[in-house]
């Protein structure tokens, strides 16, 4: 017998403790913008995170979204041969200090971003009337890390320069985001290495070649999902026996759609401009 998420009816329903628990879940120190679109709709973030939380809590699923930073960084290798490396970022100016401090944050946006986009998956899958997860649980608890203790460092738009703020728009445009990555956003604090990492991908972006990479990651993610060690009750019946509304579930569906894309898209970027830093094969 499927189960059903149990509603509790509250209509000023506060996302504040749930996203932080959303960070707390996933050991990461922002929350994943993908959640705060959801939160448009408050009564499905609760039910959905309620559904999620036990299954993001497991190993399995922080292995799966290791498989997925582990192919971003292998395609990201077939594809990218860099024209600069550590040393050329410090005859730039800047210190190696700031740029472990870069590979850092970067590391820790795949580790989030690689979460987001397999959760993700397992929402659109039920919002599509699937029951992603194994119907016979078997996990067991994700050890911690410490990367809920990197802060992402974001550059100030408004106080940025012209360097800045014109790669920013430009990356926009490029990859159809209504804002700028938040990778590009932690390298914008030294724009003349923005200004360089950004011409050497912004050809890639635009190839068959990355567009075949956030097409595969997506599928694998789904795939991935699938198979996570709990089910997931999240299909429409679900959600409507709950008191979600049709017209709800038609814009969760079109946030679930257009996120998928944006995500593989950032977590691809992400590799990009990681790797020349020093690749990291090996997992989180």
């Amino acid at each position: 017998m499927q189960r059903q998420p149990a509603r509790i009816p509250n209509p000023e329903l506060s996302l504040g403790p749930i996203f932080q628990d959303i960070r707390d879940t996933f050991q990461i120190s922002w929350t994943p913008w993908i959640f705060e679109e959801l939160g448009e709709i408050p009564e499905y973030v609760r039910i959905a995170w309620s559904e999620l939380k036990p299954v993001a809590s497991t190993a399995q699923f922080f292995r799966a979204a290791e498989t997925l930073y582990c192919n971003a960084m292998d395609d990201t290798a077939d594809m990218y041969s860099p024209s600069y490396g550590v040393g050329d970022l410090q005859q730039l100016g800047v210190a190696l200090d700031d740029l472990s401090e870069v590979r850092i944050a970067l590391t820790a946006l795949l580790f989030g971003g690689a979460q987001a986009l397999l959760a993700v998956e397992a929402l659109r899958l039920g919002i599509g009337g699937q029951v992603p997860g194994r119907p016979r649980p078997e996990y067991w608890p994700r050890s911690r890390t410490t990367w809920n203790t990197e802060l992402i460092p974001r550059v100030d738009v408004n106080a940025a320069g012209q360097i800045v703020r014109r790669v920013f728009a430009e990356a926009r445009r490029v990859l159809s985001f209504a804002q700028e990555p938040l990778s590009l956003g932690v390298i914008g604090q030294f724009p003349r290495y923005l200004r360089i990492a950004w011409a050497d991908v912004k050809s890639l972006l635009t190839t068959d070649e990355f567009a075949a990479s956030v097409n595969d990651m997506i599928s694998e993610a789904e795939q991935l999902a699938t198979n996570l060690p709990r089910q997931i009750a999240v299909t429409p019946e679900c959600l409507m026996k709950a008191g979600l509304t049709e017209r709800e579930l038609h814009r969760v569906r079109e946030i679930l759609k257009a996120s998928e894309d944006r995500l593989a898209n950032e977590l691809m970027l992400t590799a990009l401009l990681r790797y020349p830093l020093g690749s990291l094969r090996g997992g989180f």
